[in-house]
């Protein structure tokens, strides 16, 4: 009799353990994978020749993903990544202005990928997405939560991939208690007010 209480008094704490193994009261980063790098309309970008300066410069892609490039024109670019970029300015160039252009392509703002950050912050808006953007980045870039802000938790929000709503533990991510949170392109945060204030 002892041993059937004893056991079932185990399977009950066995139990018990699960249940709280698989509960949790925050959310953990979820893994990101690092998005592609590559042109999307209204990016700026800095083009350079080697030995030609004035075919080296910053240029912005416009609502379409093309830009105007000295020599060859319109160029469309959306969608390439900085060394397809590169490549193909390279051909348009080697067509009749420079033998063997060597050419690089760096992304200096990414308008196209942005993150939305809404709710108790100072500056709500559309942020440009930068590689290894966490939330506690994009509230800086909002102007920090306003004093009604709820901090405990702050709600973002994925449409990419894996489609999620993440209750994010802001203020022990702030603190130092839990690791940073990673954005993704299109990602939506939301700082939610306080009831009382």
């Amino acid at each position: 009799m002892k041993r059937l209480a004893l056991s079932l008094i185990l399977l009950v704490l066995a139990a018990l353990s699960a249940a709280c193994a698989t509960t949790s009261s925050t959310t953990r980063a979820p893994k990101v994978e690092a998005a592609p790098t590559v042109l999307g309309p209204e990016d700026v970008f800095t083009v350079q020749v080697y030995q030609q300066e004035s075919l080296s410069g910053e240029f912005r892609l416009d609502s379409n993903g093309d830009f105007t490039y000295p020599l060859v024109g319109a160029v469309h670019l959306a969608g390439a990544t900085p060394t397809q970029a590169a490549h193909v300015l390279a051909e348009r160039l080697s067509d009749g202005f420079l033998l063997d252009p060597q050419v690089s392509v760096m992304v200096k703002e990414f308008n196209s990928r942005k993150v939305s950050v809404i709710g108790q912050v100072r500056k709500p808006g559309r942020y440009g997405y930068h590689e290894g953007m966490t939330l506690v980045e994009a509230i800086a870039m909002a102007g920090g939560t306003t004093d009604s802000a709820v901090l405990r938790s702050i709600q973002v929000t994925r449409n990419q991939g894996d489609a999620a709503v993440y209750e994010v533990p802001f203020r022990d991510i702030t603190q130092g208690r839990e690791p940073a949170f990673p954005l993704i392109p299109g990602d939506i945060i939301f700082v939610e007010e306080s009831p009382v204030k």
